[in-house]
């Protein structure tokens, strides 16, 4: 069985308007040094407060920090843009092989997979996407892609699992051959994702280590989703769940550090800057008790989507109460596979749910989780919608499920 026990301890605490309709976000950043002036769990009067809703609020920040936008560029095999710091490694006879073939991959599932993604949120998420929301995305591994085609104009992405947060690769002073082993540690990392739609816990033990982590490839998804990265930052907090950020090409914060915090604007949409956190750790009941900054950053994204997918029935359990509460509270909206929050959860009385696809029994990497409930409800339901599209763990038999959940008021 596939374990995944998410998000400790690295957390943000990002306020937004209490009314959804407000796109101004202010966020709430503590330095490094005035990090020193924060006690007794209060924030400094030195703590600095910046507005993010432009692009124009970077200004030279988007220029220095251009690094990160042309490593991701890089490793996703796209064309540079004009000044790249990756012009000169990128003419490497094996960069241009890897850059062919990962192209022609990518375009295969994109037609298989993301394009039917795309044009089935268009008409049944439009609910969802009337305006921008947080989305929290729990057990998610490095998959920005997947919570993206569903949700492109999401304001602050949450995603929270088990794997290591990552490092910044600079190819600059490596040889042809370290670049060529490590671009192949990236297109074998993404071997499931293509395949089956989803990221293998025990397989992305052995595979994040070589890529360098969870930020690499979520940089590279940002990329190939029409996505511009601003900035990068390592991400720490105190005990009230305020933020300590420095470069992630600094050392100056703990190595314990166990979160980041990425900065980017979309092309359809260059003028509001988005964001999302990375955060590793454990999610499970013992996980949240010992974290409460964690709870206390996920608790201020009110109203908003909740998304899971291939979650390995974590929230089924009772291990998971926590967390599963938190995004029944929380949300307004989820959507999920059966692997997410059992059915049983969703009280008729709260929720107004709509199914898509098949229901199928778990496959046999899982027992004890199959849902009766679920399945009267499919078989009794005149309203289940098809799913042109295969995403979870029936890759195989194409017998996928999704549930679209809206909260009732």
């Amino acid at each position: 069985m596939k374990k995944a026990f998410v998000a400790f301890g690295v957390i943000a605490l990002v306020f937004t308007s209490c009314k959804e309709n407000k796109t101004e976000k202010t966020e709430v950043v503590v330095t490094q040094d005035t990090a020193k002036n924060v006690k007794n769990d209060t924030i400094a009067a030195e703590t600095v407060i910046k507005k993010t809703t432009s692009i124009k609020s970077y200004g030279e920040i988007n220029v220095q920090n251009r690094i990160f936008n042309d490593f991701a560029r890089y490793i996703a095999g796209m064309p540079l843009e004009d000044g790249s710091s990756l012009a000169k490694v990128a003419q490497y006879e094996s960069y241009k092989t890897f850059q062919t073939a990962f192209d022609s991959s990518w375009k295969k599932v994109d037609e298989n997979r993301y394009s039917k993604m795309r044009a089935w949120a268009d008409t049944e998420l439009v609910e969802l996407r009337a305006e921008p929301k947080n989305i929290l995305y729990p057990f998610s591994g490095p998959d920005f892609v997947n919570v993206f085609t569903f949700f492109p104009n999401g304001k602050t992405y949450v995603l929270l699992a088990l794997e290591p947060v990552g490092e910044y690769v600079d190819f600059t002073n490596q040889s042809e051959k370290e670049v060529d082993q490590y671009l192949a540690s990236v297109d074998n990392a993404l071997n499931d994702l293509f395949k089956k739609s989803y990221f293998i816990t025990m397989h992305m033990i052995g595979d994040l280590h070589k890529a360098k982590g969870v930020y690499p490839l979520t940089s590279l998804f940002m990329a190939r989703t029409g996505n511009k990265i601003l900035n990068v930052q390592r991400v720490k907090f105190d005990s009230s769940g305020a933020v300590i950020t420095d470069s992630l090409l600094s050392r100056k914060l703990s190595k314990k550090v166990n979160a980041i915090k990425i900065d980017f604007v979309n092309e359809n949409d260059p003028d509001n800057v988005k964001t999302l956190f990375y955060i590793r750790g454990d999610m499970s009941d013992n996980g949240c008790k010992a974290n409460k900054g964690v709870m206390k950053f996920l608790q201020t994204f009110d109203n908003s989507i909740g998304y899971f997918k291939s979650a390995s029935y974590l929230c089924h359990m009772r291990d998971f109460d926590t967390i599963r509460n938190l995004m029944l509270d929380q949300c307004d909206y989820i959507v999920q596979d059966d692997t997410g929050i059992a059915y049983r959860f969703f009280k008729q009385s709260q929720w107004k749910l709509q199914l898509y696809g098949k229901y199928a029994k778990p496959v046999k990497d899982f027992s004890g989780v199959d849902q009766e409930d679920l399945r009267k409800a499919y078989k009794a339901s005149k309203n289940v919608e098809p799913l042109p599209f295969s995403l979870g763990y029936h890759w195989g038999t194409q017998n996928q499920n999704l549930m679209k959940a809206v909260k009732i008021k």
